[in-house]
């Protein structure tokens, strides 16, 4: 006898692996965030742009970015004055990001890309705050938009996270790949 199916299409939920996870242990009460050192091969001059793209999502729940009910206010890019990028993202929400830092006013600015809580007192991460990111992908851009170079980072379980660092964290702070969104 010929088995034959139904003819329905079965429906399947397949989760996203790809997000680096960042998890903090105590509570923050000032700067702290991931970073990438030395990011950049291409010079770093004068009137250069970093433009960013990726996938965020921060946990906000009870105690963690204070209630958990409202924006957060993060920082990226090169922490430079006021060519660093600053977002304001809402808690338990899936953002695509793509965002250019203004014009960097010297050409000795850090070889350091930052994902970063910087003075904002009131969304420092308390113990427990989570930040999942993926897709990341950073572009350095000459003053006159030409692209210096391209920097794309895999999080996923394949992928590595041995760039990612915690700087100027109270107690400790866990990174991990592979992860899925809650």
């Amino acid at each position: 006898m010929l088995g034959l199916s139904s003819g329905l299409a079965q429906a399947s939920y397949m989760k996203d692996y790809s997000y680096a996870l960042i998890e903090w242990d105590t509570n923050q009460t000032s700067n702290s965030g991931v970073r990438i050192v030395n990011p950049w091969s291409a010079t770093r001059e004068a009137g250069d742009t970093v433009s960013v793209t990726c996938n965020i999502y921060i946990t906000g729940s009870g105690g963690t970015f204070d209630d958990g009910s409202d924006d957060v206010a993060i920082r990226m890019s090169q922490l430079v004055g006021d060519a660093a990028i600053s977002q304001s993202l809402a808690q338990n929400t899936l953002h695509a990001i793509d965002v250019e830092s203004g014009a960097q006013a010297s050409g000795s600015w850090s070889n350091v890309f930052y994902v970063a809580w910087h003075n904002t007192p009131g969304d420092y991460p308390d113990a427990g705050a989570k930040i999942y990111i993926s897709n990341l992908k950073i572009v350095l851009k000459g003053s006159g938009g030409a692209v210096k170079e391209t920097i794309l980072y895999n999080f996923s379980g394949a992928g590595d996270i041995s760039d990612l660092e915690a700087f100027s964290v109270e107690g400790s702070l866990s990174i991990t790949k592979g992860n899925a969104l809650p």
